[in-house]
């Protein structure tokens, strides 16, 4: 870190903590590298726009962990199609590793599903409607 420029801020903010200023350097920092894989090229907060418009087709309960972890998934993946449609690699993750964080997230829905999906009951052989009686009036079949 240039000190000259960590001076200068606590010469304008003498009146916080001494490590404040070095954490919100380090947070521009990690930004600007963050930002770089994002939105190279783009608006900088063009990444929250397109997940959103994406999002936008979809009546979700936002307090679902199936839904977050959908969130965090389509994320990683706009990131992934951002970089590919603008021809570079990401500066802090690639993309690859994000194409690992996809298949960890999808790993993890699927989970988070079997938790809270409703699902059919197993219905024994033996109580299954004779094929053979299909109901023209109603389009069933009855036994």
């Amino acid at each position: 870190m240039d000190v000259g420029i960590h001076d200068e801020l606590h010469a304008l903010f003498p009146h916080g903590h001494p490590d404040f200023i070095d954490l919100m350097l380090d947070m521009m920092a990690l930004h600007n590298q963050k930002n770089h894989d994002y939105a190279r090229g783009g608006d900088p907060l063009g990444n929250f726009d397109r997940v959103a418009s994406i999002l936008s087709n979809y009546d979700l309960d936002l307090a679902s962990p199936t839904v977050v972890a959908l969130v965090y998934m389509l994320k990683q993946l706009d990131a992934v199609l951002w970089m590919l449609s603008k021809g570079y690699e990401g500066a802090v993750e690639g993309v690859d590793k994000r194409l690992e964080d996809v298949g960890v997230y999808a790993v993890l829905v699927r989970i988070l599903h079997r938790g809270t999906a409703v699902v059919a009951p197993v219905v024994a052989e033996e109580t299954l409607v004779d094929k053979n009686h299909f109901c023209e009036a109603c389009g069933a079949y009855h036994s």
